[in-house]
């Protein structure tokens, strides 16, 4: 079986408890490297960088779905990334598999990277979880799982990478081995507590995956903007800004500002109150990137819907043009 059969036969269903490769037939031993490999293959969190959830396989249909048969289940936490770990799970596992050269890319429901053989579904590599820091021999918490990570490949110098949000941290993964590149951020991973210029956050926290385009780190930011009565909201919030990366150092290469800073279009929009000293962008928070960035192929941009607004960044630069309920599009 070709790999574009094999990949037009698989789908992947992770939830709560297992992983699942189905296939109308079992045999797997056709399954072959250097046919094109992008055709049928799921590279980004939403099937492409345009987020069009599309694909164009036709092989499984309404004639034969019923001849569909499970080949093989994994968990959403295998027992080889436990580490002799004895950690609950979550409650639910939410994790979109990313498929590129036979393998599949997961987030594993301890918040761990993991590469499964997409023909077996047997683990090839994954990404240790921190050491616990506790003296009694407990398990290190439970990271926070995001949705997905992002793959990237630059076929000229052969270099495939699995990019990550681990907690507050943007991690690059060798696609084939799992290692990471030390010279990607500070020994192998970037600070996403830093970096927000002229505001200054404590922690940080996205649940998406990460998207690439023009070889750049889209990262947008997630706050607390749930209220209730144990969780009140505040006058003055971090803020939700997006970010973009160089996928090779993991420089920071441009930050947009969701609320417009001083001198950007729509700052006249955020005034100052009756009862105030300041304008209120200048301590507002609460906008943030929604739950996935999508890029537009004509233009090489990045465009992440945000709570009542729409931001549109130039991947390379991050300049952009912005719309809201209050305000039409200017550019930057």
């Amino acid at each position: 079986m070709s790999q574009q059969a094999f990949s037009h036969r698989y789908r992947a269903i992770v939830g709560p408890l297992v992983a699942v490769g189905l296939l109308i037939a079992p045999s797997l031993s056709g399954l072959a490297a250097g046919q094109d490999r992008e055709d049928g293959e799921w590279r980004a969190y939403a099937a492409d960088k345009a987020g069009t959830k599309y694909s164009p396989l036709d092989q499984i249909d309404a004639t034969n779905v019923n001849d569909l048969r499970i080949v093989w289940r994994q968990s959403t936490i295998p027992d080889e990334t436990r580490q002799g770990s004895t950690i609950d799970p979550p409650g639910g596992s939410q994790n979109t598999p990313l498929m590129a050269d036979g393998r599949l890319f997961i987030m594993t429901a301890l918040g761990q990277v993991a590469a499964l053989d997409a023909a077996t579904g047997e683990v090839v590599w994954f990404d240790s979880r921190p050491a616990s820091d506790t003296t009694d021999g407990e398990d290190a918490p439970r990271a926070f799982a995001a949705r997905g990570v992002a793959y990237w490949s630059d076929n000229g110098e052969d270099d495939a990478r699995v990019l990550a949000v681990l907690g507050s941290r943007l991690v690059a993964l060798n696609a084939k081995t799992g290692e990471r590149y030390p010279d990607f951020g500070d020994g192998g991973e970037v600070d996403l507590i830093q970096g927000y210029d002229d505001r200054t956050v404590d922690s940080f926290r996205w649940r998406s995956a990460p998207l690439v385009v023009n070889d750049v780190v889209v990262i947008g930011s997630a706050i607390r903007d749930i209220t209730s009565h144990t969780a009140p909201a505040f006058k003055e919030m971090p803020p939700g800004d997006v970010r973009g990366f160089d996928v090779r150092t993991g420089k920071q290469l441009w930050i947009f500002h969701t609320i417009p800073r001083e001198g950007e279009p729509g700052n006249e929009t955020w005034l100052t109150g009756l009862n105030e000293d300041r304008a209120s962008w200048e301590y507002t928070g609460t906008r943030t990137c929604g739950r996935r960035p999508a890029a537009m192929r004509s233009s090489a941009t990045s465009t992440c819907r945000c709570r009542r607004q729409r931001t549109t960044t130039t991947a390379g630069t991050g300049r952009a043009t912005t719309s809201s309920l209050k305000r039409s599009s200017a550019s930057m």
